[in-house]
């Protein structure tokens, strides 16, 4: 359901709401429920309301939505135990603070994975 029109039932409701708003009007041109009325007025606004309430529960379906996909994705990382930081970029930040102390350096692919690993977890934790 991406928009209110999407939900159950709203064509029904508007053209229920559609139809009561023609017969009010059939009876004068009023503005205020007070002068309605009285079971017409009730219909008005229980059909509102049922209207207003179907846009309502999509929103708050929306936003159960986005939190449930925003935990189903913190959940696949916490799953996940491979590294967070790309190898390649981490590898070529390591090697330019290591041209501040000394040119000329290489590096072995276990020391990179290990400093990796440790800059990961302080990161974490």
């Amino acid at each position: 359901m991406n928009s209110v029109t999407d939900i159950p039932h709203y064509d029904y409701y508007q053209n229920l709401l559609g139809s009561a708003k023609k017969i009010i009007d059939e009876e004068g041109d009023v503005d205020e429920y007070t002068t309605l009325p009285s079971f017409k007025a009730n219909i008005l606004k229980e059909l509102q309301e049922s209207a207003d309430a179907l846009g309502k529960l999509n929103k708050a379906s929306k936003r159960r939505r986005i939190e449930y996909k925003s935990i189903e994705e913190i959940q696949a990382q916490q799953i996940c135990t491979g590294l967070i930081i790309n190898e390649e970029k981490f590898a070529c930040l390591v090697a330019e603070i290591a041209q501040d102390f000394k040119t000329d350096l290489a590096f072995e692919i276990e020391a990179l994975e290990a400093i990796q690993i440790a800059a990961e977890e302080y990161l974490i934790k």
